[in-house]
This record gives structure tokens, sequence and C-alpha cells, in this order.
């Protein structure tokens, strides 16, 4: 039986200097800090990356980077969704070539397509890698909400096609579907269902068979244990870790993107929280005093 990945696959976010040019360095520096939260392995680039605001080179070189700081310590997703399939086949041979571990995709995110096109994207993704491929079901605008039966259908279909990220309406309950649903297809077609959503139903997708979460890496040495204790059977830890991180969990969906990269400047992940995008907006006064009061509440169970 191959072997499944699993556990919290933390997302990395794209950082950069003060001209908004990508700072290579930095991303090496947080692949490093994610590995010594004891995260399970690491995700680059997709949404919570900023994806969409880099160009194709720097997109390609982010994965490169990512695996090469990596370098088998840790596995690594690279993030390959294009506007066409014939860029995500470009990007799905580069994370490969670069040394990814596996793939994950959405279907394409500016022109959306229908469900015949759906099945024809990853049907030439599968074509072009040898290495394990993660559908992401994701919620418009950026994403393409695709069935449980057609998902089942790819999986069946598809031989790399072994996973799923499952961030959809009512997601826990799309994920029994898929389990329950694999059951009739052969043995070892869907090696796990992960969920994402930055954690906040971790504990629920657990419980109805989810292998694994990917959530943004501010908080991945917290979740990473929260798993370990879901793991052991450790209930009570479990709970224990939820609870402490749902202050900051919910804080990231008020402000995305911009609160993560200010909580990884002061864990000292990454030196510059800017983003490329204006339409985030930007943290006030206030907004860095309660990033500061989350954050002390949550530093005891910090591993760095």
């Amino acid at each position: 039986m191959t072997k499944q990945m699993r556990g919290v696959y933390a997302i990395l976010p794209t950082p950069y200097k003060d001209n908004l040019e990508i700072d290579y360095d930095d991303l090496r520096h947080c692949v490093d800090f994610c590995i010594a939260t004891q995260t399970h392995g690491i995700v680059m680039p997709v949404n919570a990356s900023e994806f969409h605001l880099l160009d194709d080179e720097e997109r390609k070189k982010v994965m490169e980077v990512t695996a090469k700081q990596a370098n088998g310590r840790i596995p690594v997703i690279g993030g390959i969704t294009g506007k066409t399939v014939q860029e995500a086949v470009e990007f799905a041979r580069c994370a490969e070539a670069v040394g990814c571990d596996a793939v994950m995709a959405m279907p394409p995110y500016v022109m959306h397509v229908g469900e015949s096109e759906v099945y024809d994207f990853y049907a030439q993704i599968n074509k072009a890698v040898s290495i394990p491929i993660f559908i992401q079901n994701f919620v418009p605008p950026i994403g393409t909400p695709i069935s449980v039966e057609l998902l089942l259908k790819m999986v069946r279909d598809f031989e790399h096609v072994q996973y799923i990220k499952e961030e959809t309406t009512r997601s826990p309950q799309v994920i029994t579907r898929l389990l329950e649903g694999a059951k009739a297809l052969p043995s070892d077609s869907l090696l796990g269902v992960m969920g994402g959503m930055s954690g906040r139903q971790i504990i629920e997708e657990f419980d109805r068979g989810a292998c694994g979460s990917m959530p943004a890496c501010l908080v991945a040495d917290v979740l990473a244990d929260l798993w370990n204790a879901l793991e052991a059977g450790n209930r009570e830890k479990a709970d224990e870790l939820f609870k402490a991180l749902m202050p900051i969990i919910s804080y990231d969906g008020v402000y995305p993107i911009i609160a993560y990269k200010e909580v990884l400047v002061r864990r000292g992940a990454i030196k510059n929280a800017k983003t490329r995008a204006n339409t985030w907006g930007k943290l006030d006064a206030q907004n860095s005093k309660e990033i500061d009061k989350i954050l002390s509440d949550l530093k005891p169970y910090f591993r760095v």
C-alpha cells in the first residue's frame, strides 16, 4: 500500500521585499521555520501564498526554492493551478522536476469551465506527471466547486489523482460523502481527503476520516500538535489546543493574508508583511494590539 500523506500540511506565504520583489532568502527561512514547527508537510504556492499575483517564472522559482530548501526533510506539495490546462501542465511538470512530492490544482480560475472541461483538465495533468495529484475543491469566485460524483470519477479514472482538498460549503459532510463513495472504488484509488479553511473544522474533519488539513502556516506548530493529539487519542489535549487557536483562526478569517503575514513577522519567520494586493487592506494600530494579545495567549504553545 502506498504511504498516505497525513497530518498538517502548512501553506507558505510569498514574502516580499519593500519593492515587492519576492524575497527568496525569506522564503528559505520560512521553509526552515515550518520544519522547526514540526508540521507534517508544506504547500506552495496556493491561495494563501497569493499565487495569482505571481508571474509564471516566479511561480516556478518559488516551487524550486521551496523544494530545494526542504531537501527531503518534509514533503512538499506544489501549487499548479493555472488559467488554462496548458499553464497547469507546465507548472505540474516543473513541480515534479524540481522535487515536489505532489501537486495540487483547482480548475481554471479566470474563465470557469463546466464538468467535461474539468474532467479533461485533470486528465491532462494526470498524463503530465508521475507524482500524486490533489484536486482542490474550493468555493467561488476563484474556485469551481466540483460534485462528489465527478471527484470520485476522476479518482477512479486517473491513476495519479489520489487526494482531494475539500473546502466547499459544509465541507465536513462532503468529506464523509467522498470517503463513503470511495469504498466502491478499487483499493487505494483515493488515498485521502484533507480539509482547509485555516483549520477551523479540523477536529470534525478528523472525526469524519480526513487524513489531514492544509492551513496557512502562521500557527502550524499548534495545529500540528493538535493533529498529533487527535492521532494519539488525546481528545482533552486536542480540545485545549483548539480552544486556544480559535481567536487567531477567527482573526485570520476576518483579515486574510495581511494578518497571516503580520503574525509571521512577529514570529520571526519573515521580515516583511507586504502584499502585492492593495485589496487586502492594511492593519491599523488597534489591529496590532489585538494580534499582540492573541499571540501572547498562544505563546506557551509555540515551538519556535
